[in-house]
């Protein structure tokens, strides 16, 4: 399965590497605003907001939930804000694809390509289709982490579309990504979710679409 993805990363993302989570996606991005200035960090009502936007994005970057995608998963180890409640996410993936699953202990480089920075972990990596995950529930994981909620997703979780060069990435409550190699498959994002973009990433994101 790793070997599966990385040829998908060598034909949609040739600069991308599995064991450099923020390598991957392309240059082509939309970065868009979660949780929001006005509602304050450690509440519900922060959490939900966050909740809400992301699975609307979600849906908007994959709405055929027949379709496969590659489930991506860096899974950290010592001494690593990520280490909380590390089983979660997995009993949100149905057990009979789980099972087929690459998992495997690695570096993982936690900075970008141009820079290193290793961190000892876990590499999963697997093929499912959107209803075999439960997408809400590991969303509200990821957004529940840094409010201090539980249950809490403390892992990076990346999805990519088998077919095309569309991923997404919820980084915590604050915001995610949608990416694509072609800004025309995701144009109807940038229009439709314009007024969540992040302000000051807004003229970069601008220029992809013009």
């Amino acid at each position: 399965m790793k070997e599966e993805f990385e040829e998908y990363l060598t034909r949609e993302y040739p600069a991308s590497k599995v064991d450099s989570p923020f390598s991957l996606g392309g240059e082509i991005h939309i970065r868009f605003e979660l949780g929001g200035e006005i509602l304050n960090n450690g509440t519900k009502e922060r959490v939900k907001q966050a909740v809400e936007r992301a699975e609307r994005i979600f849906h908007s970057t994959f709405p055929d939930y027949d379709k496969e995608t590659f489930v991506i998963v860096y899974d950290y180890e010592g001494d690593s804000p990520f280490t909380k409640d590390k089983g979660y996410i997995y009993s949100l993936i149905a057990k009979e694809k789980l099972q087929e699953f690459y998992s495997e202990t690695a570096s993982i480089n936690v900075a970008d390509l141009t820079n290193e920075n290793w961190i000892s972990g876990r590499i999963v990596v697997g093929k499912v289709e959107l209803t075999q995950i439960k997408i809400k529930d590991i969303l509200e994981g990821i957004a529940n982490l840094e409010m201090g909620f539980e249950p809490a997703i403390p892992q990076q979780v990346y999805i990519f579309d088998v077919n095309s060069s569309k991923g997404f990435y919820m980084y915590d409550d604050r915001g995610c990504f949608v990416f694509s190699n072609d800004a025309e498959r995701i144009r109807s994002i940038y229009e439709e979710l314009n007024e969540w973009i992040v302000d000051y990433h807004r003229p970069e994101i601008d220029t992809f679409f013009k």
